[in-house]
């Protein structure tokens, strides 16, 4: 992979580890709608695993728009022991919840090995 900055300066992902002597941020968000994007849920429980000792910081949101502005994000913590476990606040609900992974090239690099999350679906009404 190939990305560059703006003053035009290109880079390989790989084989840098600073840009201009400042840390490189890596910022990967995921959405979740549980195949059902119409129907509310109540968030319960989220679980992410990745490689222990990791730098990785993980932050949720849950909502019902794609507007990036609405979202109100929860840090959940660093997942340096190699899972993350957030249990929601009892009745936080949405139809997406948003899980956004960040880590800088300063960090030990991460490895997302998967996502678990326990909702329940919110009867229409």
């Amino acid at each position: 992979m190939i990305f560059g900055d703006a003053s035009g300066n290109i880079f390989q992902l790989g084989t840098q580890t600073s840009d201009s002597g400042q840390p490189i941020a890596s910022v990967i968000e995921l959405m979740f709608d549980l195949g059902n994007p119409l129907q509310s849920k109540e968030w319960r429980t989220l679980w992410g695993f990745f490689n222990p000792g990791c730098g990785a910081q993980i932050e949720v949101a849950s909502s019902d728009t794609y507007i990036k502005e609405n979202k109100h994000w929860q840090v959940t913590g660093p997942a340096r022991d190699g899972v993350v476990e957030y249990r929601f606040k009892n009745g936080e609900r949405g139809r997406f919840l948003y899980v956004k992974i960040t880590e800088s090239s300063r960090d030990p690099a991460y490895t997302l090995y998967g996502i678990g999350i326990n909702a329940d679906l919110v009867p229409y009404q």
